[in-house]
């Protein structure tokens, strides 16, 4: 059996459900972890999901080893977090 694709959700925003709406319905997917600055927002977006993990930079998830990672924060920063996930 094949191991599920580990996905880590950056931005708790608005968008932020409709991600992880898509990824839920995926039947070999998981979302390990949602990261925002903004921990009571990422933990509303937990509890809402059942997402397991909440943190507050995308570094912290290195040791969950994702394989995805979706960034959902203002475009400013895409760049730097693209290259912070591509590092990882």
């Amino acid at each position: 059996m094949n191991k599920p694709v580990r996905v880590v959700i950056v931005g708790a925003g608005y968008v932020s459900k409709y991600h992880i709406q898509a990824v839920k319905s995926l039947l070999h997917a998981e979302i390990v972890a949602i990261v925002d600055v903004n921990k009571d927002q990422a933990s509303q977006v937990a509890a809402q999901f059942g997402i397991p993990q909440i943190c507050a930079r995308l570094a912290e998830t290195k040791s969950l080893n994702p394989n995805v990672v979706h960034i959902l924060t203002p475009p400013s920063s895409h760049k730097n977090l693209t290259i912070e996930a591509l590092e990882m």
